[in-house]
């Protein structure tokens, strides 16, 4: 069984390869302090990437953490992400990469679902498929 820090390197190194796949540029910040996996370059625009494990909750429906944990001479903390940190959450889900902006998510977690709730529910309810790496860099590249 990987411990948590394998499991995040894990995500970390399958998404890079996917968006890698794509045919993008992706720069690693040298050492272990950036708030920030890694960095892609969409068109020589350039976005801060921070990779997050997720992990199924039920049936069809997944979540990843919003916030940063760790060690200081106190004991562990958590601190939040701000835009200035970083543009995209990463995270990798059944062999495809999701990248969710920043803004679109609250400060502890992010749910997304593969399948609609039993009740039928859209308002508030994120669709995985709308945060498709490939959906959301086409966003990027047309926006300019």
């Amino acid at each position: 069984m990987l411990s948590t820090k394998a499991k995040g390197a894990q995500t970390e190194l399958e998404c890079l390869t996917y968006l890698h796949g794509l045919g993008y540029d992706i720069s690693i910040p040298w050492g272990d302090n950036a708030r920030y996996d890694f960095v892609l370059d969409v068109n020589h625009k350039l976005y801060k990437l921070q990779c997050k494990t997720s992990s199924q909750q039920e049936e069809g429906v997944y979540k990843f953490k919003c916030e940063s944990t760790y060690i200081n001479s106190t004991g562990n903390r958590k601190a939040n992400y701000t835009e200035d940190d970083v543009d995209f959450f990463c995270t990798f889900i059944e062999g495809k990469c999701y990248l969710v902006p920043l803004n679109e998510t609250s400060k502890k977690e992010k749910v997304m679902r593969f399948v609609k709730p039993k009740n039928n529910q859209t308002k508030g309810i994120t669709f995985a498929q709308e945060y498709l790496a490939e959906k959301q860099l086409e966003k990027l590249i047309t926006e300019e």
